[in-house]
């Protein structure tokens, strides 16, 4: 299973099937971005600059999967910070 999101045109991954997601795009160089995984309410939202960019999967099953966190980018010479 896979999930994930690109920030820089608002859609939704799940399985490689792209979907509309948000209208919260990345618009600067150093935004912040954030996601959060809850496994209580199997939900995955995401964050940009602080604002929430909206729910973007629900589903209950998401508290049974091992995560394993990845970070793609478009552009060569991108860098991230991670805390």
């Amino acid at each position: 299973f896979s999930y994930g999101c690109y920030l820089n045109n608002g859609q939704k991954y799940h399985n490689g099937v792209p979907s509309a997601f948000s209208s919260v795009m990345l618009k600067k160089s150093q935004d912040t971005v954030g996601m959060l995984v809850d496994t209580n309410s199997g939900t995955i939202t995401y964050f940009v600059n602080g604002e929430v960019a909206g729910t973007a999967f629900s589903d209950p099953s998401i508290a049974n999967y091992t995560w394993y966190p990845a970070i793609g980018f478009l552009e060569f010479g991108t860098a991230v910070a991670i805390n």
